[in-house]
């Protein structure tokens, strides 16, 4: 009992910091008040693709630049990332009833949005829910490629709707 009771005050803690971080930074932020409010809830969330050098491939990112995520045991439909995790791997969210957008090399038909929390929905792409990584702490950097966290291998998405799976490592 004590920890259930201990894992719902952090969860309205890590809850409190996220919608304080969508209030004051009014949508994507630089990262200054919670490192989750950089691909936190926005009014008009874009999807870009943009080439990452050191992937040697084109990577889809949200609006401000930051590498975008897919966690394998989502399995295309739904999120699975608990609280724990999400701390960790903050899921790129918006609002219902709107809409993300595709930008520049993204398939805007591969664009859609999964149930969330109450009031958010996260933007997935191929029905891939996704996901920022809490050490990209600037954008461009992708240190989250590849790495087994939280329950799954976590991979960069590509514009054709694919993981970014590296040689050798498991394909979701």
């Amino acid at each position: 009992m004590v920890e259930r009771t201990y894992h719902w005050r952090r969860f309205l803690i890590v809850a409190a910091v996220f919608l304080l971080g969508v209030i004051v930074g009014g949508g994507e932020s630089s990262g200054s008040t919670l490192r989750a409010s950089k691909s936190s809830h926005q009014p008009t969330a874009r999807v870009n693709a943009v080439y990452m050098a050191q992937e040697n491939s084109r990577v889809l990112v949200n609006g401000s630049g930051y590498a975008l995520y897919m966690f394998v045991p989502d399995h295309q439909h739904r999120v699975t990332c608990n609280i724990t995790c999400v701390e960790s791997w903050p899921p790129f969210t918006v609002a219902p009833g709107t809409h993300p957008r595709a930008g520049s090399g993204v398939k805007k038909s591969l664009i859609g949005t999964v149930s969330f929390t109450p009031g958010y929905r996260v933007v997935s792409y191929n029905r891939w829910p996704l996901y920022t990584y809490q050490d990209d702490y600037q954008p461009g950097m992708v240190t989250g490629q590849g790495t087994n966290l939280n329950g799954g291998y976590w991979y960069l998405m590509k514009p054709d709707g694919m993981p970014l799976v590296p040689a050798g490592d498991p394909s979701p």
